[in-house]
């Protein structure tokens, strides 16, 4: 072909400029097929099942003609070198080469997808009795699908104010939940490892707003040219200098499709063997035997499924790999994992395919692909049991949390995958994972966050029971689906006792809290009561390391005198802590003080009591229980284990001894985050001894309720 003509080839295509659709845009290679018609046919069928919206092809109609005169022209060498310089020239993102061979009486199907470096992305080959065009194109079909499934999800702007963008999500699952996940905005770009290190994160999903998601750029790509219908493209890390910088408050990011399952990939179960190789049976069982024998994992199966599932033998492995089939599979099996093992005839020996399928029946965790000299059974159960032992060993968990139990864990590792109690794990959260698949071989690695530490403490049939000594961080929370990592953990780890948390670590607790309140007191003798009325302000102030000082004082406003020496002040110091029940209490608060109260009860009439003043230092202890939404209440219970009392009516003598009781039960609004209403209920109890004649012993009582209102600062 000569220069100018390729020349003139190269401007009409770089008239298409950059891809619209989500994926890119792509290039069919020539399809190697022993029928030329054939290929024809499976290209056109290729192309079809192609969303225009998700791949855009990078040949139109008028490029066409010239590419087949060009073919007609070159040698198969040359032009494949031209349609290279052609993906480079035309910012082609990928190419798809289609392999169709002979072995045999079947054929072999292969689809290879490079981007414009030549670097393979990804790759699957099939042998099977293919027979029509459909055949092939359903097949394909699905690896296409396989291949999206490896991509992250995409979400296109349909809306732009003032650096936040309305997010539509075009590709990954609709449900899940984005907020946190930072985001690039512009094309993919396939390098090798399909890794996120090419994308610069240039902002965030802040919200959602149905049916979309709400998203922040950064200020510093603000200035960028960026318009309704771009693509983005949602990332797995936070950039937590970024989220410092624009001050978005984010959320946890993890992949809710990766954590969700029900099912643990440690439940597996072995699929009905697949290929072109006749078998009695015996191979399945020998693999079902040492597999249960090795405890490798969980086992489960169903005779009955395997009978029925024997009644498909001619096309069993098209329906072992339907997407739906398998899922469906999966539940009933209740298993994470299930294992598909095919073994096939060819010229040269017995290809093995061994693939590790999610319970979804979409996501390939593992895949061997490898061809040995002769069948040979023993042979084949050494090599499927060591690529079992290999997928186990890139798992990082050894379980997952079934249940919370306040500190305690229910974790579905049964005796004989677990060694004793005592042994001591990590909670995990996983956040990415990566596929790489060289050759047909396919593995996995994970990214995961560190969330608790545990000890096991017991060890049954079918789970074990753990319970927690640490969290990871002061935000950290384990949620039911998390992993469990049996491990020795760091001294680092283990070093600190952690029966107790720092209150300011988990409360969010700010410098302190004011509080006013209108308080209504009734105060009882054994034959007459007093209502006394008063107004009070209050201080909490949180001091380092969990320490805390409250101060309070009343202005009684009713009853007697009204002097200042008359009214109720009340201090205290104690020390705040989240307990190892992390689920049920927000803190823990233990505390001294010393409280002076004064009541007016000279007008009562009530022989031997005149206006009486409780003067002690007490201890208590007070707890809060988040009940619903903003909602919470806290009990409170302090001791005054000696008072010093002042009674001015001395009929009885003097006070010999004197204790006292104060219960609080308080209710909690939070109106925000830095303001509530409180409503609570005291009932105090004051117990005294006199030291005249008659060893009077004298009770009064009180019942507070108060309304107040506090403030954050």
């Amino acid at each position: 072909m000569t220069a100018l003509k390729l020349c003139l080839l190269f401007l009409v295509l770089i008239q298409t400029g950059h891809a619209r659709s989500i994926f890119g845009k792509y290039l069919l290679l020539p399809i190697e097929s022993p029928e030329e018609s054939f290929s024809y046919e499976i290209g056109e069928a290729f192309i079809s099942n192609l969303e225009e919206v998700e791949f855009e092809n990078a040949i139109n109609l008028n490029t066409k003609a010239e590419l087949d005169q060009a073919q007609l022209e070159e040698s198969n060498k040359d032009f494949n070198e031209l349609l290279f310089n052609f993906a480079i020239k035309n910012n082609v993102d990928l190419l798809f080469k289609i392999k169709v061979e002979k072995v045999k009486e079947d054929s072999k199907l292969t689809l290879t997808i490079f981007n414009k470096s030549k670097v393979v992305l990804f790759s699957r080959e099939s042998i099977y009795d293919y027979k029509t065009t459909d055949d092939f194109s359903n097949r394909l079909k699905l690896w296409i699908k396989e291949f999206k499934a490896v991509l992250p999800p995409v979400g296109e702007i349909v809306g732009i104010d003032k650096g936040r963008i309305a997010i539509k999500i075009v590709h990954g699952v609709q449900s899940a939940n984005y907020v946190g996940k930072p985001f690039h905005i512009g094309p993919f770009q396939f390098n090798s490892e399909l890794s996120e290190d090419s994308y610069s994160r240039m902002g965030a999903v802040t919200d959602f707003i149905g049916p979309n998601f709400e998203g922040y750029v950064y200020a510093d790509y603000q200035k960028e040219k960026i318009n309704v219908g771009d693509y983005l493209i949602f990332l797995n890390k936070e950039s937590k200098s970024a989220i410092s910088k624009e001050k978005i408050s984010m959320s946890e990011t993890w992949f809710n499709y990766l954590n969700s399952p029900k099912f643990s990939l440690l439940d597996c179960s072995l699929l009905p063997l697949i290929g072109n190789v006749d078998s009695d049976g015996k191979l399945f069982e020998k693999l079902v035997t040492r597999i249960e024998k090795q405890k490798l994992c969980k086992f489960r199966e169903n005779q009955k499924l395997n009978e029925m599932l024997s009644k498909y033998k001619g096309d069993l492995e098209e329906h072992l790999s339907n997407e739906t089939v398998l899922s469906n599979l999966a539940e009933i099996l209740r298993v994470g994992a299930l294992f598909r093992l095919g073994i096939y005839r060819i010229i040269n020996g017995v290809s093995l395919k061994f693939d590790v399928v999610s319970e979804n029946g979409k996501n390939i965790y593992y895949s061997k692909y490898l061809v040995i000299e002769d069948y040979d059974e023993d042979y084949i159960s050494e090599l499927l049991i060591g690529w079992i032992v290999d997928y186990k060993k890139n798992l990082p968990l050894n379980g997952k949390v079934v249940q919370i139990r306040g500190s305690n864990l229910l974790i579905d590792i049964p005796a004989g995958l677990v060694e004793g109690t005592k042994q001591e794990f990590k909670v995990l959260r996983p956040t990415s994972l990566r596929y790489e698949e060289v050759n047909g071989n396919r593995q996995i690695s994970w990214k995961t966050k560190e969330i608790a530490y545990g000890t096991i403490d017991s060890i049954n049939k079918l789970h074990s029971i753990g319970s927690l000594f640490k969290f990871a961080d002061k935000d950290a929370r384990v949620l039911e689906g998390d992993w469990v990592v049996i491990e020795n953990l760091s001294y680092q780890i283990k070093e600190e006792s952690y029966l107790i948390k720092k209150h300011n670590l988990k409360n969010n607790r700010n410098i302190g809290l004011a509080k006013i309140s209108t308080e209504f007191t009734n105060v009882a003798t054994k034959k007459n009561n007093e209502t006394i009325l008063g107004i009070g302000l209050g201080f909490d102030f949180y001091l380092p390391y969990g320490f805390l000082l409250t101060v309070e004082g009343v202005k009684n406003l009713s009853g007697g005198d009204q002097s200042i020496s008359n009214n109720n002040f009340n201090f205290s110091l104690g020390y705040s802590f989240t307990p190892r029940l992390y689920d049920f209490f927000t803190f823990v608060d233990v505390f001294v003080g010393k409280r002076i109260v004064n009541y007016s009860l000279a007008t009562l009439g009530e022989r031997g009591i005149g206006n009486m003043k409780y003067d002690g230092f007490y201890v208590g202890v007070r707890s809060e229980i988040p009940l619903y939404k903003k909602f919470s209440v806290q009990g409170q219970l302090a001791y005054i284990p000696s008072d010093t009392v002042t009674n001015t009516d001395t009929l009885f003598g003097k006070v010999k001894g004197s204790n006292g009781l104060d219960i609080r039960l308080i209710g909690k609004y939070f109106l925000t985050n830095t303001t509530r209403m409180f409503f609570e209920y005291h009932h105090n109890v004051y117990s005294s001894t006199y030291d005249g004649v008659d060893k009077v012993k004298q009770t009064i009582s009180s019942d507070l309720v108060k309304i107040g209102y506090g403030i954050e600062f």
